[in-house]
């Protein structure tokens, strides 16, 4: 429907031709003139029975004597010089129709086969055919770039195919915030090794002649989650209830492995920075939530605490802290001894995680503080596949309820060689606020009340929606200024939230509020 509005947009024209690869003749004849069906239907015969030649006479006399009669001459003409070879006849043959028939979900289909790219003629496919794994808009950081290695490499090693993905770039027109691109090497292949059956390419539509192109996109996976598509015991449940593959766990596993230890890091500036072994990795990954808010000065206090007890157990240990908060990373190195601290050196932000990465698959034991919720905390597979690559231990000290949980809840088998311990903490403010709108939700005004009001003292920036909630509490339960007063305040806090104006206006104006 976009494509008949915008005909030739090449955004549009791009994510239908992912979704939909087909490759079939047009057989009916609407558009036809009633004294050339005759040629139609002879052509078709012939098509069909194999017999090019003849069938290429007839579609060429139906072009000339009514080209904008059907679109299924155009399709099945460049289907016919497809089919004998003849690759940029058929690529004109498509792009003639489409330009008749703009926005025709045929030719768009087909359309796939078209290759307008030199650079795709050196390809040449495995037993299975090609695979486009397409990774989703946001897939461009290192992590989700690892995992759509891991992934495409995986699936490529049991099907024999070949495998081509892409991901997103500043270039494609994304918003500001989705161009996280541009925080990470712009070319990978100058830091990783990776597994030779994969070649990675953007913007590209191949043309393998008789070859079987199947299209893979994370958006058809379900329950797809960030992090889920790193570790192999999610992603093959995923894979296998979306119907892309058949094939146990087992044998996923093991082609997974044989991946993992291809893909190594052979950029010689950062190899020189690698310690030496052995240590402890811990990886403390704040990301989003790397705020000095209550929570993660909970974990980062409980992290450093764990931290002495292990060297006081073991006085010869060296640890290894990989961490995107600075802050915490000097305060561990401020309260373990100098001896038992492993540094890594700061390079680039666009290549530290790259590093954080091959030095945490070097460890012994991989000590995990990842905290979050189900919506945030999949670099929690991150060290996860480390330690596959390691072969070591991993130790998880994260709070209920992360994206870590979420993955032990929804893997096919038990993740490997991992220890979960549950960091105790005190509830949050995201904590709290979802208890009182539980409350709330369920008619428990009286005990819905006290947890918005210290809320909203405590943390009166917390969000809109927890001013709104409460002023429509103070209503229901007939406080109409106290009301008004709360939706003042919410409204002088978030000008812009047109749920608070309105609601401010109609109670300011009438005392009411339906």
């Amino acid at each position: 429907r976009g494509w008949r509005s915008f005909p030739g947009h090449q955004l549009l024209e791009k994510n239908f031709v992912h979704v939909y690869p087909l490759h079939r003749l047009h057989r009916t004849k609407m558009g036809i003139p009633s004294k050339a069906l005759h040629w139609w239907k002879q052509a078709l015969a012939h098509h069909e029975a194999g017999q090019l030649g003849k069938a290429r006479a007839l579609y060429e006399k139906l072009i000339v004597r009514c080209p904008h009669c059907s679109v299924g001459v155009h399709n099945n003409m460049a289907l016919l010089l497809d089919a004998l070879g003849d690759e940029d006849s058929a690529s004109a043959a498509w792009r003639r129709g489409w330009m008749l028939f703009p926005g025709n979900e045929l030719l768009m289909q087909n359309i796939v086969y078209v290759n307008p790219y030199s650079s795709w003629s050196t390809i040449r496919p495995k037993k299975s055919g090609l695979i486009i794994w397409l990774a989703n808009r946001l897939v461009t950081g290192l992590g989700d770039r690892m995992a759509t290695y891991l992934t495409a490499a995986t699936v490529a090693q049991l099907l024999e195919a070949t495998v081509l993905t892409r991901w997103p770039t500043a270039d494609d027109d994304t918003s500001d915030e989705e161009q996280r691109s541009t925080h990470y090497p712009s070319s990978i292949f100058e830091y990783l090794s990776l597994p030779p059956e994969l070649s990675f390419e953007q913007d590209t539509q191949p043309k393998l002649g008789g070859a079987q192109v199947r299209v893979l996109h994370t958006a058809a996976l379900p329950a797809f989650n960030w992090g889920f598509d790193l570790v192999p015991e999610t992603m093959h449940k995923m894979l296998s209830k979306a119907g892309l593959i058949k094939f146990s766990f087992k044998r996923y596993l093991q082609a997974y492995m044989r991946v993992v230890s291809s893909i190594e890091l052979k950029h010689q500036r950062l190899l020189a920075l690698l310690p030496p072994t052995p240590y402890v990795g811990v990886h403390a990954r704040r990301g989003d939530l790397a705020k000095d808010n209550a929570e993660t000065q909970h974990h980062d206090a409980y992290l450093i605490a764990l931290l002495k007890s292990k060297v006081a157990q073991q006085p010869d240990a060296r640890f290894l802290v990989v961490s995107d908060n600075v802050t915490l990373r000097n305060a561990v190195s401020a309260e373990l001894p100098t001896e038992n601290m492993v540094t890594l050196a700061l390079v680039p932000e666009e290549e530290q995680p790259l590093l954080d990465f091959f030095a945490l698959a070097r460890s012994s034991l991989i000590v995990q503080s990842v905290p979050g919720d189900d919506n945030f905390g999949g670099w929690s597979s991150f060290s996860y596949v480390a330690s596959r690559i390691a072969g070591c231990p991993l130790e998880a000290y994260v709070n209920n309820g992360t994206r870590l949980h979420a993955m032990l809840q929804f893997a096919s088998k038990p993740l490997a060689n991992i220890t979960v311990h549950v960091v105790p903490l005190g509830p949050s403010d995201r904590g709290m606020f979802k208890i009182a709108l539980a409350h709330h939700e369920a008619g428990r005004l009286a005990e819905a009340r006290p947890l918005y009001e210290k809320l909203v003292e405590s943390n009166p920036e917390f969000s809109a929606d927890l001013h709104n909630n409460l002023a429509l509490l103070l209503v229901a339960i007939g406080k109409s200024k106290a009301a008004r007063r709360a939706w003042r305040r919410g409204s002088n806090l978030f000008p812009e939230n047109e749920k608070l104006q309105n609601n401010y206006a109609i109670i300011h104006a009438t005392g009411e509020i339906s």
